[in-house]
């Protein structure tokens, strides 16, 4: 049965979601400081992670420090999507 398919295209479920978004963006204008934090704590805790993997797999530790950050990826691309995210939209 496809009860969350049709619940989501009713009107009022998606105006429960316009509201949600809006008011997670509002809060995030106003908490971006500590999102900020939050975000960069668990990039750190992921790189950690993966630099230990990298010196257990035998990897010099400033070398795995360097392929830790290659194979996460690019962290200000990600910091900006978040900060987008988190902004209202123009109207």
């Amino acid at each position: 049965m496809l009860l969350w398919s049709s619940q989501r295209t009713t009107p009022r479920a998606g105006l429960a979601f316009r509201l949600r978004v809006l008011f997670s963006r509002l809060r995030g204008m106003t908490r971006h400081r500590q999102m900020d934090r939050d975000f960069d704590d668990q990039v750190n805790v992921h790189l950690e992670m993966l630099t230990e993997r990298f010196v257990a797999q035998g990897m010099p530790p400033e070398e795995a420090h360097f392929a830790a950050r290659r194979q996460f990826g690019g962290v200000t691309q990600m910091k900006n999507d978040l900060r987008e995210m988190r902004t209202l939209p123009a109207l």
